[in-house]
């Protein structure tokens, strides 16, 4: 990651900062893809000289985060980058010239400077020059920035000739935004279907999620640091009637059962609205309900 703009990361010389020293970054590149390639030819960490009592520890994190220590395949990971278009100006075809010179396999890059932070618009343009740069190798190019939608991820492919997207703050409290992918795939590669790329869900839909995601969040953080999630609480309730009402009650959470509480008194006193917001953030509410199940077929990991 070298585009994360954080004060604390970027002041260091990480994240975004190492658009600064383009030799580092190279540099850290490097190691990265030759470590990757030693642990795939079977080396462990005590093979390449770290300390058992800190090999001990990354096992530790593993098991804590994927719940193994060790994967059961090892194989050829690729290396990819993420970036921005400059430090404090934009200079990105230039800087995209060092890092292809590690070949990555991606470059995915934010279109705004470290300086910018989240101010401004995204700069497609800038983006379509370094995808330009990039498509003379073998090297993929990703775009980012200001994408609230697949229709719209869309018509940046096809304007600034990247070959993907990525999104990232227009997923916050509508993960379902993801459901349209192989649609948005398809019509980038110049197969569209009937399916719309940016499918409205029900109130319901939303409500299943909202508490799905309470409940793994519980699960994997636990009851004290719960607190944590009523901040996407804010998110899921944007744009549905009486939304400041819901999301107050929602700040006053302690688990999810309370989140299921809050969510099933909402919805059997709205089962006889009707709305029509559009876009992945819209809903239907055609019917009351009793359970809060998602599709299995249509089932979103948060």
């Amino acid at each position: 990651n070298m585009g994360c703009p954080a004060k604390n990361v970027a002041s260091r010389g990480c994240g975004a900062g190492l658009i600064r020293t383009p030799e580092l970054a190279k540099e850290i590149v490097r190691r990265v893809q030759a470590g990757i390639r030693d642990w795939s030819n079977g080396l462990s960490a005590e093979d390449l000289g770290l300390k058992p009592r800190m090999a001990m520890k990354v096992r530790r994190m593993n098991l804590a985060r994927a719940g193994v220590e060790r994967v059961a395949e090892r194989r050829g990971i690729p290396v990819s980058v993420k970036t921005r278009l400059g430090f404090d100006s934009i200079i990105v075809e230039d800087w995209v010239k060092h890092l292809l010179e590690t070949e990555p396999a991606v470059i995915s890059l934010h279109g705004r400077t470290l300086k910018q932070m989240y101010t401004g618009s995204a700069d497609w343009d800038a983006i379509a020059r370094a995808a330009e740069v990039i498509h003379r190798t073998p090297t993929l190019a990703l775009g980012n920035g200001d994408i609230q939608s697949l229709e719209e991820g869309l018509q940046r492919i096809r304007q600034s000739g990247v070959d993907g997207i990525l999104i990232g703050r227009a997923a916050i409290g509508a993960p379902w935004i993801f459901r349209g992918k192989a649609a948005l795939k398809a019509a980038a590669a110049g197969r569209p279907g009937e399916a719309p790329l940016d499918a409205p869900v029900s109130l319901e839909e939303r409500f299943a999620i909202l508490l799905e995601h309470a409940r793994l969040f519980e699960e994997i953080k636990g009851l004290k640091r719960f607190s944590a999630m009523r901040k996407h609480f804010a998110f899921y309730c944007k744009g549905i009637p009486r939304a400041a009402e819901l999301r107050n009650r929602m700040f006053q959470t302690r688990d999810s059962r309370d989140v299921e509480r809050i969510v099933q008194e909402y919805l059997s006193q709205s089962s006889t609205l009707k709305a029509g917001l559009e876009g992945p953030t819209g809903f239907s509410c055609a019917e009351p309900i009793a359970r809060m199940q998602v599709n299995k077929a249509d089932e979103v990991n948060l």
